[in-house]
């Protein structure tokens, strides 16, 4: 959908971001529990969205999206109406900047323009519990439990698999 908002057009698509489960990313294979994950819907709500993970474009160190130049370099939109739905996804709109979106990552618009879904990542601090020792879930083996979250940007990810992708039923244009 096309969108006007303070005279900037938007190309506005769905997005599922966390499937409740085991998701090996950064910090290795983590339990993200339902409880957690709904709870944590409301802060989502307006954190960047970046063409892949904020990087420092001289050390490849990982940023936060809130880092001095990342969403210059990065930003292609942000997030609204994040919700814990009733399929048992972090859902929500993504709104991307068309302009931005087109200048920083032309293969990013294209997709969304086709229909086509795409990789996303979400990037946030959690605390990560002690899982107990040979703790499982759906068959998936974890060691930690992620709590507290912090939402900090959403990863789109044009030629990369996110941790939670969508074979497993997250990204941009995935229901």
């Amino acid at each position: 959908k096309l969108r006007i908002k303070d005279g900037v057009e938007y190309l506005v698509a769905p997005v599922s971001m966390i499937v409740p489960g085991v998701l090996s990313g950064s910090k290795g294979s983590l339990f993200y529990p339902e409880d957690e994950v709904a709870n944590s819907s409301p802060n989502w709500n307006d954190i960047p969205i970046t063409s892949y993970h904020p990087r420092d474009p001289l050390t490849g160190e990982d940023l936060s999206a809130q880092d001095d130049g990342v969403i210059e370099r990065q930003g292609i939109g942000e997030l609204k109406q994040t919700t814990f739905n009733k399929s048992k996804k972090l859902a929500g709109e993504a709104w991307f900047n068309i302009a931005r979106t087109r200048q920083i990552e032309p293969r990013i618009y294209n997709s969304l323009i086709k229909g086509e879904p795409i990789e996303c990542s979400t990037g946030l601090f959690t605390e990560n519990v002690d899982a107990p020792a040979g703790s499982h879930h759906n068959g998936k083996p974890y060691d930690y439990i992620a709590t507290a979250y912090r939402p900090d940007h959403l990863a789109v990810l044009p030629d990369q698999v996110g941790a939670c992708s969508i074979k497993d039923g997250c990204g941009v244009l995935v229901n």
